[in-house]
């Protein structure tokens, strides 16, 4: 049987240009990853509000989803997820680098860090200059504002910088120091915390946290909301930020103002 050179030539040149289409389409599947239980899921983002400490029911759905789809795990003290970006797994980059930005602070933090009895200062928590603006004293005006309260900014520096001088408010003394201005109480934050109430504290209450991260030693912020280790915060600049309960120092529950 005489072949056709010319319709040969065309088949082989076919031939090759599926293969090679193959080959790119099926290795780019394998380098994006998504992940096949994720494809039809709504796209999950945060509303593009300033929350100030109210959390809407459709953020707390949003956040609890977003941390499961994280699948955020914990091996040998370093918290870990296998995912790169928000698009793999169908949430937003701002929503995904809040998570991310929680990891990587958690994993740079130093054991020692974790045994120290560190000052709350939003500068230098370690007591290294006195210019800053004292971090407990900002998270517990911000829920004295929230309640209504007629305690000025003013009363809160001041009562602090007399009490504990210029440094900030030594860690032994937090609970004192939220409860001078603040009906409430000393509470243990953990996985657990909340969870009869969806991940928030109860209605009429907020939560001061004391934490450590990675820019500074100690840190005090107010709790947003925690699920499943996940402990979502808003910190002094109004910055809404990701943490884990193994990173949380201690915690005041507050019912209202002094």
């Amino acid at each position: 049987m005489k072949i056709d050179k010319h319709n040969f030539k065309f088949s082989m040149m076919l031939l090759a240009t599926l293969m090679v289409v193959s080959v790119f389409f099926g290795g780019c599947q394998n380098d994006f990853n998504i992940d096949q239980d994720i494809i039809g899921l709504p796209y999950l983002t945060l509303s593009d509000n300033n929350h100030s400490l109210k959390l809407s029911d459709a953020d707390r759905q949003t956040f609890i989803k977003a941390y499961q789809r994280m699948e955020i795990t914990k091996e040998n003290g370093t918290y870990k997820t296998k995912w790169t970006s928000g698009s793999q797994i169908n949430i937003s980059e701002d929503l995904f680098n809040m998570f991310r930005n929680g990891i990587i602070c958690s994993n740079q933090l130093n054991d020692k860090f974790k045994h120290k009895s560190p000052r709350f200062k939003s500068d230098s928590e370690d007591g290294g200059t006195n210019s800053g603006t004292d971090c407990v004293q900002q998270a517990i005006w911000n829920v004295i504002y929230t309640f209504g309260g007629t305690s000025s900014y003013s009363d809160v520096n001041d009562w602090i910088t007399n009490t504990y001088g210029n440094y900030g408010v030594p860690a032994s003394s937090f609970v004192d120091a939220c409860g001078h201005f603040l009906n409430g109480y000393q509470i243990t934050l953990d996985d657990n915390t909340f969870s009869s109430n969806n991940g928030v504290p109860p209605s009429g209450q907020k939560v001061i946290v004391a934490l450590i991260n990675n820019t500074s030693i100690g840190h005090a912020a107010v709790l947003i909301m925690c699920f499943g280790g996940a402990v979502w915060y808003r910190d002094t600049d109004g910055t809404e930020r990701v943490t884990f309960t193994s990173n949380i120092l201690n915690a005041y529950q507050a019912s209202g103002c002094k």
